[in-house]
């Protein structure tokens, strides 16, 4: 890829390797927000044909990663889990001094810092699917990260909703419990509206009603001190329709399933580093 004069003499801040629907729902919020320009990142990605959305956004695109990652400062790593390290192993030669933030989800700071310089920092992120909507929560361990650089990558990921951060030893779990958390909700949501228009309400009333009472469950429990487990408690009154509800879920073991679910979750995460 020829760039212009232009485009080499501002250089990019942000590489994104692999822009996948994660690393494209971050820098698209970051961009809503004024937090990042055409000037402010190139794409990189060995399809160019993933790489025309954001050619016709303005960015520099290339399907050289170590093109891309040269003139950069920090590089959103966004392949999928199992080319992470071939990824990072053709950009190493360029990443002295720099920040890796990855988003592959199982893959640990020690596994890519191996295949890096010394001086190069890595900081492990997960996000979750609704970042494309600005509503997501993003997990971040960034050990050891310069403070300049982990304000830097705050700014860029706080765009898309919720940031937490987490030591790595807790990501596997954030992975299970944030990073699958919407399929988890959105199979729930399924299954509801299946049975809502079997007992006859009309497709688009069950979806817009089941959409609102997530969102409305979810603003309740973001106020202070909420606790989840109680609030079930005070929905389902003595003899009401919801205990009702509830007895058949506990005759399913609903809540060791989720558990297990979770569980399994997690286990898989820390298997992909494998």
């Amino acid at each position: 890829m020829v760039w212009s004069e232009r485009e080499w003499i501002v250089m990019p801040r942000w590489c994104v390797i692999g822009p996948g629907v994660m690393a494209s729902a971050l820098t698209a919020r970051a961009a809503a927000q004024g937090r990042l320009t055409p000037d402010d990142a190139i794409f990189a990605d060995c399809d160019a044909s993933r790489l025309e959305p954001f050619s016709r956004q303005g960015y520099r695109v290339t399907t050289d990663n170590a093109e891309a990652a040269r003139g950069a400062r920090y590089v959103l790593l966004g392949v999928r889990p199992h080319q992470a390290h071939d990824a990072v192993r053709g950009i190493a030669s360029e990443m002295a001094g720099k920040t890796l933030v990855s988003i592959c989800a199982g893959i640990t700071t020690a596994s890519l810092k191996a295949l890096l310089p010394d001086d190069a920092e890595v900081a492990r992120v997960m996000p979750n699917l609704p970042a494309t909507v600005g509503a997501g929560v993003t997990a971040i361990a960034a050990d050891g990260i310069r403070p300049d650089a982990l304000e830097e990558i705050k700014v860029l990921l706080a765009c898309s909703g919720t940031l937490v951060v987490l030591e790595e030893s807790l990501l596997d779990a954030a992975t299970a419990v944030s990073g699958s958390g919407p399929g988890y909700c959105f199979r729930f949501a399924a299954a509801l509206q299946a049975e809502a228009e079997r007992l006859g309400l009309p497709p688009e009333a069950a979806r817009l009603m089941i959409a609102g009472t997530l969102e409305g469950a979810a603003r309740m429990l973001r106020e202070p001190e909420a606790d989840a487990s109680e609030l079930a408690r005070h929905v389902a009154v003595p003899g009401g329709t919801t205990e009702a509800a509830f007895q058949v879920l506990d005759r399913y073991d609903f809540d060791t399933a989720v558990r297990a679910a979770v569980s399994r979750c997690a286990q898989r995460a820390g298997e992909l580093a494998k």
